[in-house]
């Protein structure tokens, strides 16, 4: 648990943020791969010093809340209909993140609920056969912070025993190098990949 907590006063309860929260503050694998470079640990501390105080981040506002209200399947398999509603907390609201089983996906059939407000929302969001967690989350309109997850289980169609699915391949085998003391040893890489490839190869030449 490492994050920020936000004192409210002696008759409120404080509020806290976690650091994955400020993703898009933080999360900068740039920086890491330049920190050995020449320079790079300037480069760390001028955008260190852009991002400047947490506490005036933290400042602009909570970001939004995400209400579930309802999450059911359609008639199409393995595709829900997730209905939900966005809380502004002070912020604004921005980008709505959508994860399964932690993995960020694009959603589609973005469509507001007639009727509902514009802070309702319905998304379609398919999943693959088995057991799957929905995480949905919005950004602060500044695109700072990202708000709580809300989470939801789906279920995928399973498949039945003897069903028959596709398996795909794509296999590379690297024969030639500009250093030609490696020759030796990856002599069999064509080999291999005509093994694994059913006898379809495609050369491929970089220079």
């Amino acid at each position: 648990m490492i994050g920020y907590h936000i004192n409210r006063g002696p008759d409120h309860a404080g509020d806290f943020v976690k650091v994955d929260q400020l993703r898009e503050v933080f999360y900068r694998p740039d920086l890491i791969a330049q920190i050995l470079q020449p320079g790079g640990v300037q480069i760390a501390a001028a955008a260190r010093n852009r991002v400047g105080d947490i506490s005036k981040v933290l400042s602009a506002g909570l970001p939004p809340e995400i209400d579930l209200v309802s999450v059911s399947p359609t008639d199409e398999p393995d595709k829900y209909l997730v209905q939900f509603k966005v809380r502004d907390m002070g912020s604004g609201s921005g980008r709505i993140v959508y994860r399964i089983d932690g993995v960020e996906i694009e959603a589609r059939d973005a469509l507001d609920i007639k009727g509902s407000g514009a802070n309702t929302i319905n998304r379609y969001i398919t999943v693959g056969s088995g057991q799957h967690t929905l995480d949905v989350s919005a950004q602060s309109a500044n695109g700072k912070i990202e708000g709580p997850r809300s989470s939801a289980a789906l279920v995928g169609r399973q498949l039945t025993a003897g069903a028959k699915v596709s398996l795909y391949v794509v296999a590379a085998g690297i024969s030639h190098y500009s250093d030609h003391s490696l020759d030796q040893g990856v002599k069999f890489a064509a080999a291999s990949l005509k093994s694994v490839n059913g006898g379809l190869i495609t050369s491929i030449h970089v220079s």
